[in-house]
């Protein structure tokens, strides 16, 4: 009888989880067709059934066949497991195009045979894929089946992504819509670890995250987000849209920070660069080290622009002179080279070797000067300037000096200062104590010491090594 067959699917049954499971791949294709009788009728039936694999359309040339004595055929459909009778050898499918022929019960082999898709060649997934050299034969490297390898020096991709160069067998992708490697370069050893829309160059390393980017030699990128790392041997931690670019550099993680100067580092943060060769900023947001081996700790808008410049925090602070510091606080600034601001608000320190250890307003100009409190004004060099919290200048007027302003006295061995000098108490040999109310009962009296001053209502005196000498107060 007459018959016509329709082929619906044509399938392997060979998955990576039986590749997994065992050394040895089912060598078996399932084939779901419908046979219908010679007026078109779909047939019901049970029926013996001849299975086989051409090399060609007219039949001609046999690779394979087997007999299924039993097909149940239900309104026309029927489904079978090729090869549950005789193995299909994986050498049937060697890359050129298969027929297959079927021959119901007593009748012809129907024609035409029906060539088979290329699901069927998942059948090499038995020796791992690719030519008869077995280069790509996966292997289970020990007794428990949980080592798999491959036979030679090949790589590993998900399905879609895109791998480029003729040495992709040392790439490892397995993100989703990833990519290893670069168009039109034979790059080796790039790697997607996971992740999606990464990709990584020659010898790179993206970990995760998404839209990442390593693309320098031997650059890292682990995770996170819109992340680059283009300049060799450079890695970006985690984080968000940041950019390492310098040769080295680094940035941990944080958002919208650059490491672009050789070996430059960014901790975190956001909006940070490090611009400069070994320049650091720790974290903090829009701070810049664009000197060499420049540091900013942290905080808010520093600067550290010359050659070991440091602003230790705070905000909107600069280290622009060389070696120079700004410890924190607000808008201060180290200009001169090795100067210092400690913290306050409003400081200058301009002069070579400077100090300003805080307050507000405080200008040291001259070359190893000093100035502290409020509007204390160093501007020459060698002065040390102490200006207590009186909002007005108090300024040097010559080198060396040595001025303080306070005006609620000086106070020197007391705390209650009764003048602007009150000085009370030992200092040794050649000392001054200052006394109200004492009068020497002789030249040797015991109760004084060389350098001694005292003084009553009608005299002073002073304390020699020849005794006590005094001057009536009515000749000053």
């Amino acid at each position: 009888m007459k018959r016509s067959i329709q082929i619906l699917v044509i399938g392997a049954l060979v998955t990576l989880l039986t590749i997994l499971s065992s050394a040895q791949v089912p060598q078996m294709i399932n084939y779901q067709g419908k046979l219908t009788n010679a007026s078109g009728a779909p047939v019901n039936d049970t029926v013996q059934m001849v299975f086989s694999i051409y090399s060609d359309t007219g039949g001609t040339n046999l690779l394979w066949t087997e007999t299924q004595p039993a097909v149940v055929v239900e309104k026309g459909v029927f489904n079978v497991l090729l090869g549950t009778v005789n193995p299909i050898p994986d050498s049937v499918f060697n890359g050129n195009v298969r027929y297959l022929g079927v021959k119901v019960g007593g009748d012809p082999e129907i024609t035409p045979r029906k060539p088979m898709v290329s699901v069927a060649y998942a059948m090499r997934a038995g020796v791992g894929g690719g030519g008869a050299d077995n280069d790509w034969t996966f292997r289970i490297t020990d007794g428990n089946d949980t080592t798999l390898m491959t036979g030679g020096a090949w790589g590993i991709a998900r399905y879609g992504n895109t791998l480029y160069g003729n040495a992709d067998s040392t790439h490892v992708n397995l993100g989703v819509a990833c990519t290893t490697g670069a168009n039109g370069q034979n790059i080796k050893y790039c790697t997607v670890g996971g992740g999606r829309f990464n990709t990584a160059k020659s010898l790179a390393i993206v970990g995760g995250g998404e839209f990442n980017t390593a693309s320098g030699i031997a650059s890292t990128v682990a995770g996170g987000g819109t992340n680059t790392a283009s300049g060799d041997l450079s890695t970006v931690a985690g984080g968000g849209s940041n950019i390492a670019s310098g040769e080295r550099a680094t940035v941990g993680g944080g958002v919208y920070n650059t490491a672009s100067g050789y070996t430059a580092t960014v901790g975190g943060g956001y909006g940070n660069t490090a611009s400069q060769w070994c320049a650091t900023v720790g974290g903090g947001v829009y701070n810049t080290a664009s000197g060499y081996t420049a540091t900013v700790g942290g905080g808010y808008g520093n600067t550290a622009s010359s050659e070991n410049g440091t602003v230790g925090g705070g905000k909107n602070n600069t280290a622009s002179g060389i070696s120079a510091t700004a410890g924190g606080g607000y808008n201060n600034t180290a200009s001169g080279h090795d100067a210092t601001v400690g913290g306050g608000a409003l400081n200058t320190a301009s002069g070579g070797y400077a100090i300003v250890p805080g307050g507000v307003f405080n200008t040291a100009v001259g070359d190893y000067s000093f100035a502290a409190g409020r509007r204390a004004k160093a501007n020459h060099s060698g002065t040390f300037i102490w200006a207590d919290g009186t909002d007005a200048d108090f300024a040097s007027t010559g080198e060396n000096q040595f001025l303080i302003r306070a005006s609620g006295g000086i106070g020197i061995g007391t705390a209650s200062p009764t003048a602007k000098l009150d000085v009370n108490g030992s200092t040794g040999y050649n000392q001054i104590r200052m006394r109200t109310s004492y009068t020497p009962t002789g030249t040797n009296d015991a109760n004084g010491n060389v350098g001694d001053i005292a003084w009553d209502d009608n005299y002073i005196y002073v304390k020699t090594s020849a005794g006590w000498k005094r001057a009536a107060l009515s000749t000053w």
